[in-house]
């Protein structure tokens, strides 16, 4: 889970402001909530290459099909990136834009109105800063 300045599992911070100079030089990717308010900016203070995440809380639904749609629509930036020759923010944007489709797929059908409130919370949840050139290749050892 998600807090403005880290990762907890199990009550433990793992991931913090405390700590975060060990993602130097990496792509942090997380769907947790809230931590593109605070950790995101410090690990991009401490080296971190681009952070992407949600700086609010996030949500998910329980129902099987409608979680299905989070867990897609909240991974496909990474793996747009890994699979393809995009940038980092080209595929950043693109996620932002799926987003943006399933919400109006899910307005022209009826879907329940929460469901794509909270979609469209989410799509505004998120940020990407630091390096948004940043390539797959970037992080290739030659």
């Amino acid at each position: 889970h998600g807090i403005n300045k880290g990762l907890k599992c199990s009550g433990n911070l793992f991931v913090s402001t405390e700590n975060c100079e060990h993602f130097a030089n990496s792509l942090f990717y997380s769907t947790a909530c809230l931590i593109g308010k605070i950790l995101g900016p410090e690990l991009i203070e401490k080296g971190c290459k681009t952070f992407i995440g949600f700086k609010e809380e996030s949500d998910v639904f329980e129902n099987t099909v409608y979680r299905q749609t989070f867990i897609e629509c909240d991974n496909y930036a990474l793996k747009m990136f890994i699979t393809s020759e995009n940038t980092i923010g080209h595929s950043f944007e693109s996620m932002k834009n799926n987003y943006t489709n399933k919400i109006d797929h899910l307005l022209e059908i009826g879907e329940d109105p929460l469901f794509i409130g909270a979609l469209t919370a989410n799509r505004e949840a998120l940020i990407c800063i630091g390096d948004r050139n940043l390539k797959k290749e970037d992080f290739f050892i030659s």
